[in-house]
């Protein structure tokens, strides 16, 4: 009998977990389990105001019309809007139109994000300005719209913009 309790050479003895010795030790350690939660919430208090850049978008739209055309129409204003849409976005992020705006404003550089998009089976386009600071935003998307007429005029002289 004493042979089947013995161990045989590689063999392993089985181990065993008594759970509630595990709850007691825990209980005992309290304080280290409190202080390791203190030390995370305030290292993610701390990551998280650090790294956090707050961003404001200023909106606009603008309806797309045909200049000049005697029959203007809903749908040669849908078709105008859709080929113009593509258009019109490279023209807002362009650099002349950028410098021009944020010169108008009186600052050197244009310190935002711009993107258009137009409105699905409408004759509508989209354009924001994405900026650190709200009163920034809405001055560049103002100066924007001031300002890409100049561009647009040359480029789309069929079309206005309102």
């Amino acid at each position: 009998m004493a042979a089947e309790n013995e161990l045989f050479e590689g063999e392993r003895q089985p181990v065993k977990i008594n759970i509630l010795s595990i709850v007691f030790d825990l209980v005992k350690q309290w304080w280290i389990i409190a202080m390791v939660l203190a030390v995370s919430l305030l290292g993610s208090y701390i990551y998280v105001t650090e790294t956090y850049v707050p961003t404001y978008t200023a909106t606009a739209m603008l309806v797309v019309s045909s200049k000049g055309s005697t029959s203007n129409t809903v749908y040669s204003n849908l078709n105008a809007a859709e080929s113009l849409a593509e258009v019109f976005s490279y023209i807002i992020d362009s650099d002349v139109v950028k410098t021009a705006a944020a010169n108008s404003i009186g600052e050197e550089r244009f310190n935002g994000t711009v993107s258009s998009s137009r409105v699905e089976g409408t004759n509508l386009i989209i354009v924001s300005v994405r900026g650190y600071h709200p009163k920034e935003a809405f001055q560049l998307l103002h100066g924007l719209l001031r300002e890409h007429v100049v561009v647009s005029d040359l480029v789309m002289s069929n079309i206005i913009l309102d």
